[in-house]
């Protein structure tokens, strides 16, 4: 399988709850029972409660059974680093981004197989809660479909999360880098 058509069959499932609109067929066709019937019957403890800011959905269990076999990298916003100079007439732009595998929450995940009993357990669900929504604070500005529904709070109050920084100017003399 190629890595465009893995990432585009990533971005399908992550709208598995759509699975009874247009997706349906396609959905049905490339998950296997299991996978269908684990995420059917799955769901975070306050769905149906108002609790929290986003009502967690589907997606959310997606991206951690993705993240436990991906492995991915998430580019942590806070420690991007962004310089700029001018060469001619033109101004240049370049970022160094510092990359995180998130592996306190993956490698406190199970196996897909043993997904219902773990998530019977609240405990394991506020701290996989907490995760994403650091995870999500921390990469909104760089990729806002990551983990979409998954703040616990920000209705009231100052909504905080990760900035990106301002760029360097490599133009101006005397500057700590």
């Amino acid at each position: 399988m190629t890595i465009e058509d893995a990432l585009y069959i990533g971005s399908l499932l992550k709208r598995f709850e759509e699975v009874d609109s247009g997706f349906k067929t396609f959905i049905h066709n490339i998950c296997g029972e299991g996978l269908k019937e684990i995420i059917t019957r799955l769901d975070f403890f306050d769905r149906n409660m108002n609790l929290t800011c986003d009502i967690p959905m589907k997606n959310l269990l997606i991206e951690l059974l993705l993240g436990i076999y991906g492995h991915p990298y998430i580019a942590h916003t806070e420690k991007t680093m962004g310089i700029k100079y001018k060469a001619k007439n033109t101004w240049m732009y370049s970022n160094v981004f510092v990359f995180d595998q998130c592996r306190y929450l993956y490698d406190f995940l199970p196996t897909l197989d043993l997904w219902e009993s773990f998530f019977e357990n609240i405990s394991h669900q506020t701290i996989i809660r907490g995760c994403i929504d650091e995870i999500r604070r921390n990469h909104l500005h760089l990729n806002n479909s990551l983990f979409k529904w998954g703040f616990i709070e920000g209705i009231y109050g100052e909504f905080t999360h990760s900035m990106l920084s301002e760029r360097i100017n490599l133009n101006i003399e005397n500057i700590d880098v």
